[in-house]
């Protein structure tokens, strides 16, 4: 459960939800381009930012990558960060939607923002990214031609489970859930009202 609710991954799975709940990347395209848009977006959320971070720090084995020290962290913290700032605003050039093109923004927002609590005091990375993407899946219900209810109280309830899992395995206190959830949570939410309005 905690490796398949990574935070790496749900970049990823917060855009394919997007397509998915028909609420296409960009009107522009058709369905084979938005394929290809989306392993594009595999490619450079998923498996670019894994395998560069093995690279950097010299951790050969995915697995090697779920035991770093807190130094470690923080770098691969401040590479993602650079990262998907830089993909928001690559992307930016695209023909995708601008709901699309926030929550790239704010993936950037939510991890700079897990980078500077994480030079204080340790917080769950994995809580982090699940706070994240709720606030995203409530904007995307609202813009959505399906009723998506059910997909965020399921978000919330994954959560939950990883939150959970994340205590059996000891990686954390429930202080630190606590902490990454609401960080992650208001983050990306404080995105989407600058952009949108109050």
């Amino acid at each position: 459960m905690s490796y398949a609710g990574h935070p790496v991954f749900l970049a990823f799975y917060g855009l394919w939800t997007g397509v998915q709940f028909h609420y296409v990347i960009s009107s522009k395209l058709n369905e084979r381009s938005e394929t290809f848009f989306l392993i594009i977006f595999f490619l450079s959320l998923v498996l670019v930012p894994v395998f560069g971070l093995m690279l950097l720090l010299r951790k050969y084995r995915p697995s090697e990558l779920a035991s770093l020290s807190g130094k470690e962290r923080r770098v691969s913290l401040l590479v993602m960060t650079v990262l998907y700032f830089f993909m928001a605003f690559s992307f930016n050039a695209l023909f995708i939607e601008p709901i699309l093109r926030v929550y790239l923004l704010s993936i950037g927002v939510c991890t700079a923002v897990g980078f500077v609590i994480t030079r204080y005091r340790n917080v769950s990375l994995h809580m982090l990214a699940w706070g994240g993407i709720t606030p995203y899946l409530i904007v995307l219900s609202g813009y959505s031609v399906v009723n998506m209810d059910l997909v965020v109280v399921g978000s919330v309830v994954l959560a939950g489970l990883i939150g959970v899992s994340r205590l059996a395995l000891n990686a954390h206190r429930p202080s630190e859930l606590y902490l990454g959830y609401s960080a992650g949570f208001l983050a990306t939410a404080l995105c989407y009202l600058l952009y949108y309005g109050f």
